[in-house]
């Protein structure tokens, strides 16, 4: 039988393992150092732990930064391409207009909340990641009516569930490389994991806008939402290109939400499904907003008591 390591050997190494971390976040957010040196700071402390504490020898020191280098070049490649992307549709106007258009839920201010902070954000993440959502999309829910405060917090906890696949799936990438398991082992389990996250965020989303009142109005509304997209990333998984699951998925969700909505709308109002959901789907093609309608018995104007 292998001998079996100390626990407090074990332990002394974790903590000195997470010192170089702890020198980085520090140098950063206490000392309000400059990027560059505080990553220089916290290299020489892995260093300088690695050969001093760890046992590690300058060719296993050399390996190691040849090889941090390499994943820092792997991840630079999908960098680059995701904001090469993030600038060409930027120019375009393609993200100017996408923002306008979804404010034509004004006067459904919880669906608004959801499609914005909790679907457009994850999209968002999913092309350029990097607190690019929290930028763009924050100042939409502000344009809705949303207090500064909240709409951040809205867009960082609603684009939560997007991160791994963030900049096209490179955390994901990294992930495998990391843990070397095989990407196709992973993603089974990522899609489940991630999944939940997504139900979740969309709850979180509704209380942090309204509360318990805004969970309860929105349930059917995410519960369905999480269905569809859960289905696309199982979907995306299965054919090999699980990366896009944060962009296919947050546009599934906005979609699932809006309709979702027109069906409770037609149950609460008596008029034909026809004539609703076309009339909802029709507004994304306008800047223009839609003019509020007359207080019905749905999420579209119970939530307007909520702000």
């Amino acid at each position: 039988m292998p001998p079996q390591p100390d626990a407090l050997l074990t332990f002394t190494r974790f903590l000195y393992s997470g010192l170089p971390l702890f020198v980085l976040a520090a140098a950063i957010l206490r000392f309000r150092l400059p990027l560059i040196t505080a990553g220089l700071l916290s290299c020489l402390t892995a260093l300088l732990l690695g050969f001093s504490f760890l046992g590690a020898n300058p060719l296993l020191l050399l390996y190691a930064v040849g090889k941090g280098a390499a994943f820092t070049g792997f991840i630079a490649l999908f960098l680059i391409s995701a904001i090469l992307f993030f600038h060409v549709v930027t120019e375009l106007g393609v993200i100017d207009a996408m923002g306008k258009r979804l404010l034509f839920l004004a006067y459904r201010p919880l669906l608004q909340v959801l499609v914005i902070a909790w679907c457009f954000a994850g999209f968002m993440e999913g092309i350029v990641g990097f607190a690019i959502p929290v930028i763009l999309v924050s100042p939409l829910l502000i344009a809705g009516g949303v207090p500064p405060f909240k709409a951040v917090a809205l867009t960082l906890v609603g684009h939560a569930w997007a991160v791994t696949y963030g900049t096209v799936g490179v955390a994901l990438f990294i992930l495998s490389l990391s843990s070397r398991i095989p990407l196709a082992d992973l993603t089974f389990w990522v899609a489940v994991q991630i999944g939940l996250a997504f139900v979740l965020t969309g709850f979180a989303v509704a209380h942090i806008y309204g509360g318990w009142r805004a969970v309860r109005e929105g349930t059917v509304h995410i519960l369905v939402a999480g269905a569809g997209t859960v289905t696309v990333f199982f979907i995306l998984t299965f054919a090999g290109i699980p990366q896009l699951s944060a962009i296919v998925g947050g546009i599934v969700g906005a979609v699932l939400l809006i309709i979702t909505d027109s069906v409770l709308c037609k149950r609460a109002l008596q008029v034909p499904f026809t004539l609703c959901w076309p009339l909802t789907l029709a507004c994304l093609a306008h800047s223009s907003p839609v003019p509020t309608p007359t207080p019905i018995s749905c999420l579209a104007c119970s939530s307007t008591a909520l702000q």
